[in-house]
């Protein structure tokens, strides 16, 4: 995967998410038959630019992949618009580890009470992502202004044996540049590394690079999730403007 700032100006950031999981659990043995196991996703770019308004006015989700991956149960991401004063759903719990990305407009958090975490309401905006636990109750309103716009991504994979080293609900701040080193032209930092039960690892960076700059990574043994948070980035050639997510294998 090679990453190039084809601009004359810095490329204000590229945050970045490496999930390392251990893959789907084994199948268990039964006499009705097996559906056909879904189709493995791929590597895929999609642009965020979606309708401000549902429907119904209120919220729309609009689906961008679901399905297991090489390393990962599934790997599920969609990017919604909820309308000012409303929420997405009431408090629910679900398996999968899950970040949200506000894109446009404010939005209240709310988080149950996890383990000896007091239950919470939360202020994030665009530079600022969240992460819910598997299993920990959260909802979402719009505080705007205007409809909220955020990315959502979602993943779920077999017993990594992570469990005395859970991530718990945590809310991260990338509104701050990465210096960007003069020789290489690239600054990184590092938001969050930490285990989960889902993923065996979740690695989220941001990174800057110069007008010229480029990052030849080696290939991974993790899935990697990119979001553009500015234009003039290539990816293996292909030019993503901002608010571009990316997907790309383990391997490539």
């Amino acid at each position: 995967m090679l990453l190039s700032n084809r601009t004359q100006l810095p490329i204000f950031l590229l945050a970045s998410a490496l999930l390392v999981g251990c893959g789907p659990s084994e199948p268990v043995a039964t006499e009705t038959p097996v559906e056909e196991a879904p189709a493995r996703v791929e590597s895929f770019t999609v642009d965020l630019s979606f309708p401000e308004e549902g429907a119904d006015g209120a919220f729309t989700r609009h689906s961008i992949v679901d399905g297991p991956t090489a390393i990962l149960g599934t790997l599920e991401s969609h990017y919604s618009v909820l309308e000012e004063g409303k929420s997405s759903h009431a408090p629910h719990t679900h398996r999968a580890e899950e970040i949200i990305f506000p894109i446009h407009g404010d939005v209240e958090i709310y988080r149950g009470q996890w383990e000896d975490i007091e239950e919470s309401r939360v202020r994030i905006g665009p530079g600022q992502f969240i992460f819910h636990a598997s299993n920990h109750s959260h909802a979402m309103s719009a505080l705007g202004p205007g409809p909220a716009r955020y990315w959502v991504m979602q993943w779920e994979g077999g017993p990594t044996g992570a469990e005395d080293h859970i991530l718990p609900p945590s809310t991260f701040d990338y509104r701050q540049v990465p210096d960007i080193d003069a020789a290489s032209g690239v600054g990184s930092e590092v938001l969050v590394d930490s285990q989960t039960p889902n993923a065996g690892r979740y690695l989220g960076t941001s990174i800057a690079m110069a007008s010229g700059a480029t990052i030849q990574p080696a290939a991974k043994d993790s899935d990697t999730v990119l979001i553009t948070l500015t234009s003039g980035i290539e990816i293996n050639g292909k030019a993503l403007a901002e608010h571009t997510v990316g997907y790309y294998p383990a391997g490539m």
